[in-house]
């Protein structure tokens, strides 16, 4: 029995080894599952983070181009507005620059204008100079022929009413 007994205890000590390796194996399983979810686990929390620090980049570069853009924008309406400015600026000294040729030939045409007055009036007086002149040398004649003669005006009539109307009509 004692045989008997060791070949009932080996057997049970054969199973109760195979239910000890059985356990360890569903222990070892059970460790490696929870190793791999671990795993698992760590490798979502690393993508986690490197797609958050990917999103913070994309929004740094974003905010960062925006940045840019904005100041560009602000670059580009400064020129602009100073363009606008200058050409303005322009338009008003081409204006000046206009009104003061029209008022200065407004001057020359007025000052050639009253030239041409003064020369009308001072050929009018150089006219009527040399006719008074030429009139009173007519009457000169006349009183000098009319003073020598006391008769024999008859045939110096026609001369004598020529000089006095010449005379009336330069008055």
């Amino acid at each position: 029995m004692a045989r008997k007994k060791s070949l009932a205890a080996q057997l049970m000590q054969a199973y109760r080894d195979a239910q000890k390796a059985k356990a360890a194996a569903a222990r070892q399983a059970e460790a490696e599952l929870a190793r791999q979810a671990r795993a698992v686990e760590r490798e979502a929390a690393q993508r986690a983070k490197e797609e958050a620090r990917r999103e913070r980049e994309q929004a740094q570069a974003w905010a960062l181009a925006k940045k840019q853009n904005d100041r560009a924008r602000a670059e580009e309406a400064r020129k602009a507005d100073q363009i606008v400015q200058d050409l303005v600026k322009r338009e008003a000294a081409r204006a000046k620059a206009a009104e003061q040729k029209r008022k200065a030939l407004e001057r020359e045409k007025s000052e050639a204008e009253r030239r041409a007055k003064q020369k009308l009036s001072d050929d009018l007086r150089r006219e009527a100079t040399v006719r008074t002149a030429e009139v009173e040398e007519q009457l000169d004649h006349l009183a000098s022929v009319l003073t020598r003669r006391a008769t024999g005006l008859h045939a110096h009539r026609l001369p004598v009413q020529k000089a006095l109307l010449s005379g009336a009509r330069t008055r």
